[in-house]
């Protein structure tokens, strides 16, 4: 059964508010400092930071702290349709 707050996040990400990635967990074993360095790059690359810009209050709850975790926080614009993304890319190369 899922919790209420799972759903709420649910919403969230659909919505485009919040968006999750799980680098590793329980079920995937530990990540070594090396991989987990790798990631923290490629997620900087990829327009993440460790930069928390919302009030904790709007993810306590629906993100855990697991001790030795990097939380980073990526911004997305309200204007794009992000899951639209690729198709609208592909016919902006066809049309040019």
């Amino acid at each position: 059964m899922q919790a209420p707050r799972d759903e709420a996040a649910k919403l969230e990400e659909q919505r485009k508010m919040i968006e999750f990635h799980v680098i590793g967990n329980s079920l995937t074993g530990p990540v070594n400092k090396q991989t987990m360095l790798w990631l923290i790059g490629y997620f900087k690359k990829q327009g993440f930071s460790k930069d928390i810009k919302l009030p904790r209050a709007m993810y306590q709850g629906y993100i855990k702290d697991y001790e030795g975790a990097t939380l980073m926080h990526c911004e997305l614009n309200p204007r794009i349709v992000y899951t639209q993304f690729t198709s609208v890319i592909r016919r902006q190369k066809e049309v040019s």
